[in-house]
């Protein structure tokens, strides 16, 4: 009996208790208890209501991390369609980067080629915007607009 409890012990070593099953958790111990279950089945069933349990959390907290990022998806292009200054964004479901500095549009994408194509734009509407130059990575193209954004036209 007590090699098995020290395999489950075992098998969850970086398992710490968590306070918000405790009282579930006792009242499995309890009933299970009170109907002359075996001590390895008590924990059995409290191990599978924990991993249950843990898995209901963690998908809940993934739909939140989900719901969040949408949220601020759509916030950030809601502030670039309004003409404020933000970061790099998406607009719908299109493969473009958009971001506006110093009130300045700008617009980033892919090419077959994998290279990315920074264009300075004047409405998201805008397909022929004066390109600024092709670069390997986006991280340079950024660089390169964080400098041009605030110098005069």
């Amino acid at each position: 009996m007590s090699q098995r409890i020290r395999s489950y012990q075992d098998e969850d070593y970086y398992n710490y208790p968590d306070q918000e099953f405790k009282k579930s958790c006792l009242a499995i111990y309890e009933a299970e208890k009170a109907t002359g279950t075996e001590l390895i089945a008590i924990i059995q069933a409290i191990n599978e209501y924990l991993e249950t349990e843990t898995e209901n959390r963690r998908i809940k907290r993934d739909e939140e991390f989900k719901k969040k990022a949408q949220e601020e998806r759509l916030a950030l292009e809601q502030k670039f369609l309004s003409g404020a200054d933000c970061k790099w964004t998406t607009l719908g479901k299109s493969t473009e980067f958009y971001c506006r500095k110093n009130g300045r549009a700008f617009k980033i994408f892919q090419n077959a080629e994998k290279m990315w194509i920074s264009m300075r734009i004047k409405s998201a509407d805008d397909q022929n915007g004066d390109i600024i130059g092709k670069y390997k990575l986006r991280g340079d193209a950024s660089k390169v607009i964080n400098q041009l954004a605030y110098l005069p036209d």
